[in-house]
């Protein structure tokens, strides 16, 4: 205690000792200006009516000072009456972080959880743990020669700014793990336990290989489980640090390697198996089973397995025995030999009720149809995290925790805390005048009145032509997670400008959609679909167009199509992923009804999601995908797939950048006749076309980077290739076109826009290429 906070507490003693203890009347608080009240008399102990000694106001001073808001504290007795004088400490004006690798912006968060803001009093106690918390924490995570100062600068009277000063030092970086010893397991298997980081080609940007004492602690012990695991009942695992020289240094580091050395032991095996009845009793036909199968078995993990296997599989006629936990301990009984002690545990917990919290605009009802808990019904942890999975997984849901609460013997309430995405709605409107009026206006919404609906539609009305679009999904129609879609387009021309424009045609289309689960990760869906075009100006239309035309007897075009299709998704957030995969597969085929068109296409694709590691709080996320289509007519052998159906690449959502790419065509239009409105002999240009392919293949990888404004802008690397072939023309690696470079996805309320800068790699001369591109739209 220095001279400060000791001369007040003495006066105070001094002046009390010399009167008897006295009963308070009243208290009395001055000097407290900013601090709230109900925050001054969290830290009062006396109270009115009590009859305070000396050692009563001595515990009181000192309660009070050690709260770290109070600079000096005066406490006086007269006439029954407790006067506390207050000396608060100095408010924050302004916090400033200097520091070389630690994240300014996560320091300053960590200074306001503790109260350490801009307007409010200076803790000084809470500041100087986390000061020595922080520092402790730097020296132990690869930074063993850092110091953390705190420099404090008046402002005003009462008010001073905080600078932090961060000096990390010379950073210990984790250069190899190795292993010694005869460790019996491959050197890869290993690996994949360790959890420390080591440094790789990205580490001085993500600074995630640094030596951290504790995390070498905890892949020790993981790779002693790991071994027992196995069989190994008694490893022996410790490991050596030296120090390294690489040939290349990065900045001002020290390295280190960890050596693991390994003495697995014997292998073991169950001699006894001994039955527990204190929880439920062993039926002895369940017994002998059980000793049947362990006994002279290697002690290993799936002994766990078989266990539970035998026990539901001996309960199967109980609906709650896939509930029922088989306890197991063990004992070493020889030199390779142990003896397992099992309980089986006929205990279940079952729901009361289920609470939804932080949902104001998402109603509870589709949250609970994907719940994997119901109340009133028996659960375990594992459909709770179950249950998180799949409410992270609906596209309006940004993050969820559950809890539970036991309101008596093994009946629990459970809470479901759900933070929403802000908004999931966009919407546009628009007019043009180029040539007549048009009006625009879309909208989306993934979570339609708060009931979890996708809606989107889009409407553009001019004098010339009219296109509507509609799309509406419903999911989890029932309890097991079916879905079901609906959509319609509509497209119309007015009468008085088809004789005077070019090819056009006028569409109307219905499509339904059906998805029914097969597993957690695992759906099914098949497509009903009615599409029917009318085409005008066909002579005016491109070559490949009219090639389409020519042997047919009208120039409608009806498709009545049906699909089937299974999709594999498991990822950690419909948000933003950061790890799992999707992988998609689907066949549709256009029915021959009449005069409808015939062909059949196959489509399938896989998009990864792999975390690298974390900077500033934000993930560093590897995003691939590989995408592969085919389309063939089935009815008319040697022909061309029609010029709806083909597939074209070049551009967002296959290879940023580029035009249209895949074979070209000449594309000849010939003079009209003015009196006949005949095509004549005349030709009247000649133009290089796009024609498209039957068959698509694109591959996509790209690196998600911190963004500075991560809930606005999503910031990438990545890298592109891909391309169409031509009917008899196979998939050439020499032929796929590619681009590189950055890319940034915009979350705006009327949808999200992505730009990029690239450059391009094995591109062809005649090829269009812009460095520069804006898009609407996500890649994927």
């Amino acid at each position: 205690m220095n001279f400060k906070t000791f001369f007040p507490l003495f006066v105070s003693l001094l002046a009390y000792s010399i009167a008897h203890a006295e009963v308070i009347d009243r208290i009395n608080i001055e000097g407290v200006s900013v601090l709230p009240q109900e925050a001054v008399d969290h830290y009062i102990s006396v109270s009115v009516g009590q009859d305070v000694d000396s050692q009563d106001i001595k515990n009181q001073i000192q309660q009070l000072y050690s709260s770290g808001y109070f600079s000096q504290v005066e406490i006086k007795l007269q006439d029954h009456v407790l006067t506390i004088i207050l000396t608060e400490d100095a408010v924050v004006g302004d916090v400033s972080v200097e520091a070389e690798f630690v994240s300014a912006e996560s320091v300053e968060k960590e200074l306001a959880s503790i109260g350490v803001l801009k307007g409010e009093l200076i803790n000084e106690r809470a500041l100087e743990e986390w000061r020595i918390a922080k520092q402790t924490g730097l020296r132990g995570s690869g930074f063993e020669h850092a110091v953390i100062k705190i420099d404090r600068e008046v402002l005003s009277e009462g008010v001073v700014s905080l600078k932090i000063h961060l000096d990390e030092g010379d950073a210990i970086k984790l250069k190899a793990v190795e292993f010694s010893g005869d460790f019996n397991l491959a050197n890869r298997d290993l690996q994949r336990i360790i959890r420390s980081g080591t440094t790789g080609l990205l580490s001085f940007i993500m600074y995630d290989d640094l030596y951290n004492p504790y995390m070498i602690e905890q892949d020790r012990l993981r790779l002693v489980d790991f071994y027992k695991a196995k069989g190994y009942r008694a490893p022996k695992v410790t490991f050596r640090v030296v120090d390294v020289t690489p040939t290349q240094r990065i900045w001002r580091s020290t390295y280190k390697k960890v050596i693991f050395d390994i003495v697995p032991g014997p292998k073991f095996t169950i001699s006894e198996v001994d039955f527990v009845n204190d929880q439920a009793p062993w039926p002895e036909v369940l017994k002998a089973r059980i000793l049947e199968k362990l006994i002279g078995a290697s002690y290993t993990v799936n002994i766990h397995q078989a266990l539970r296997h035998e026990v539901i599989d001996f309960f199967s006629d109980d609906k709650h025995a896939g509930f029922y936990k088989v306890l197991v301990d063990d004992v070493i009984v020889g030199a390779d030999t142990s003896k397992l002690t099992v309980t089986l545990d006929k205990s279940v917990a079952k729901t009361r009720m289920i609470f939804f919290r932080g949902n104001r605009s998402t109603e509870d009802e589709p949250l609970r149809r994907v719940l994997k808990v119901g109340e009133a019904q028996v659960f375990d942890k594992s459909m709770l995290r179950q249950s998180e999975q799949s409410l992270k997984n609906l596209p309006y849901i940004k993050d969820v925790a559950i809890s539970t609460v036991e309101v008596e013997e093994g009946v629990y309430d459970v809470f479901v805390n759900i933070e929403e995405l802000p908004s999931t709605f966009g919407g546009e409107l628009g007019a043009e005048f180029v040539g007549g009026i048009s009006a625009k206006a879309s909208l989306s919404e993934t979570n339609l009145l708060g009931y979890g609906h996708s809606l989107s539609a889009k409407a553009s009305v001019g004098s010339k032509k009219r296109d509507l679009a509609f799309e509406y999904l419903i999911p989890n129609i029932t309890l097991s997670g079916h879905s079901l879609g609906f959509s319609a387009t509509y497209s119309k021309m007015d009468k008085e400008n088809k004789e005077t424009l070019t090819y056009h045609s006028d569409a109307f289309g219905l499509g339904a959609a059906y998805t029914m689960p097969i597993s957690r990760h695992l759906r099914a869906n098949t497509i009903l679909g009615y599409k029917m075009n009318k085409y005008y100006e066909v002579d005016k239309a491109s070559s490949l167009v009219r090639k389409f035309f020519e042997n047919r007897d009208s120039d409608d075009v009806t498709q009545v199509k049906t699909g089937f299709g299974v999709t594999y998704r498991d990822i950690d957030s419909a948000y933003l992923p950061t790890k799992g995969i999707v992988a998609d597969a689907h066949v549709g085929v256009a029915l021959p009804f009449g005069d409808a068109v015939t062909y059949y296409d196959v489509e399938g694709s896989v998009t990864g999601y792999y975390p690298l590691g974390e900077m500033f709080e934000q993930p560093f996320v590897l995003r691939g995908r590989l995408m592969a289509k085919y389309v063939n007519d089935y009815k008319n052998e040697g022909a061309d797939v029609p010029f709806f159906a083909r597939y074209f690449a070049g551009g967002l959502g296959s290879v940023r950048g580029y035009g249209q790419l895949g074979p070209k065509y000449i594309d000849t239009t010939y003079e009209i006749d003015e009196e006949t409105k005949k095509q004549t002999k005349n030709i009247y240009s000649k133009v290089e076309r796009s024609k498209g392919g039957d068959k698509l293949f694109v591959a996509n990888l790209e690196v998600q980077t911190p963004s500075p404004f991560p809930d606005l802008v999503r910031t990438y690397v990545y890298v592109d290739v891909g391309n169409v072939f031509e009917e008899g023309q196979s998939i050439s690696l020499s032929e796929l076109r590619g681009s590189a470079g950055v890319s940034g996805t915009i979350a705006l309320p009327m949808g999200d826009f992505t730009v990029s800068l690239g450059i391009p790699f094995n591109k062809e001369s005649s090829e269009e290429f812009k460095s520069f591109s804006l898009s609407p739209g996500r890649m994927f």
